[in-house]
């Protein structure tokens, strides 16, 4: 086996007795957002660190991202997961994983999400040698990941199977637990930190304006994230409408890739109503468009960790955000926080900040101070440590052959 550095994390915290107790770890992952994966990344690094020996179990594709993390061609196993949720798929890699366990004598499992969590779970209840089995809930599961009965089975299985489940929001949390699941806690996800941009804001500013043809002396409102229903961009563009008629009217910066239907129908709409509206599709230069901004925006449906807008706040800018998932853990009494989907009350409240400069920085300071106290990806490798010590010391010594009681 390859050595290890001593068990410490990065930041020189000691990490818990996981380090010692649960040595080899499988990371499992299905199809992650950027949000899950960067979370991983980061994760994996300090697991590294700590002594702990790290496997990864994705696709071919999320596999060949973590490269530079550690050496996939040793510390991988591929599975047969595709974008597409297919039953068929999902079993196979199932199968797969659980050769790879029973080959690689793991002590813990931790999948992130809930595909890779039912995956997971179906290939470790059978197991004579059972590995601890921790879940992390990122998200909720939506229609396209199959039909209501079988979600909601799935749903049970993974609660019901984990000896340890790690939610990053009180409402996963609630969720998890009214589905059977034990050990179930509130856990971090953090933000990687970021190197501020080069530069005054105004150099910073002028700049991004010649590149993205914008003008500098009128508001500038970012959001970023995934071009996908469940962020809700259509009440974004409905109150870029009624912005309009505010002086200056403010330019709307939209950061992020989605499917290509919903990006050409929002280009489409765009273009038709003449909206101020920009999308700006993926960008490597986050930290310097929100150095740039004026306000940051989230119009989503639900969220969970919301890594963007720890971003935001650590940027020193304002936030205005529909208060859904964990965004309101996050955000606290720092931004503006309004009823999901409610047009007028997000529209009016993105208009009252930008004509309210001293609002807009007592927010911005206040949301830079929370952000220095919430946890870090030091603080986020430590409780995971924990959390397999837990699993280790609570797992079942064999298989666990009925997890799931019927459906309700």
């Amino acid at each position: 086996m390859t050595t290890r550095p001593t068990p410490t994390v990065a930041g020189g915290a000691t990490p818990p007795h996981g380090a010692t107790g649960c040595p080899r770890a499988v990371v499992v992952l299905s199809s992650p957002t950027k949000t899950v994966r960067v979370h991983v990344r980061g994760l994996v690094r300090r697991l590294l660190l700590a002594g702990v020996d790290v496997r990864l179990a994705a696709s071919r594709a999320v596999l060949a991202s973590f490269a530079d993390v550690l050496d996939v061609d040793v510390h991988g196993t591929v599975l047969p997961l595709g974008e597409d949720v297919r039953p068929v798929h999902d079993l196979a890699a199932a199968s797969t994983l659980r050769a790879a366990l029973r080959n690689h004598g793991t002590d813990v499992v931790h999948a992130h999400g809930f595909r890779a969590g039912a995956v997971a779970a179906l290939a470790v209840r059978t197991l004579r040698r059972r590995p601890a089995l921790v879940t992390t809930w990122h998200s909720l599961p939506y229609p396209g990941d199959g039909g209501r009965v079988a979600l909601r089975a799935g749903e049970r299985l993974v609660a019901r199977s984990s000896d340890v489940t790690l939610a990053p929001s009180s409402d996963l949390l609630r969720r998890a637990e009214g589905l059977g699941a034990r050990r179930a806690r509130l856990s971090p996800v953090a933000a990687p930190a970021a190197r501020p941009p080069a530069g005054e804001r105004a150099d910073v500013r002028a700049a991004l304006a010649a590149e993205l043809g914008l003008p500098v002396d009128v508001p500038w409102i970012l959001t970023v994230g995934r071009i996908v229903p469940q962020k809700n961009h259509d009440l974004l563009l409905d109150a870029s409408a009624r912005w309009r008629g505010l002086h200056p009217c403010p330019q709307v910066l939209v950061v992020g890739v989605g499917p290509a239907p919903v990006v050409t129908r929002l280009r489409r709409t765009i273009a038709e109503a003449d909206l101020p509206v920009h999308l700006l599709g993926a960008r490597d230069d986050i930290a310097a468009l929100m150095h740039a901004a004026d306000v940051f925006v989230l119009t989503s449906r639900w969220e969970a960790p919301a890594l963007s807008v720890q971003e935001a706040m650590r940027a020193h800018l304002p936030v205005v955000s529909t208060a859904v998932g964990g965004v309101p853990d996050v955000l606290g009494d720092t931004g503006v926080l309004v009823p999901g989907g409610d047009l007028e009350a997000f529209a009016v409240e993105v208009a009252h900040l930008l004509s309210d400069p001293a609002r807009a920085l007592a927010l911005a300071e206040s949301a830079s101070r929370r952000a220095g106290s919430l946890p870090d990806e030091d603080d986020v490798a430590v409780d995971v440590l924990d959390a397999y010590a837990e699993a280790c010391a609570v797992r079942p010594t064999g298989p666990r052959r009925n997890p799931v009681a019927p459906a309700d």
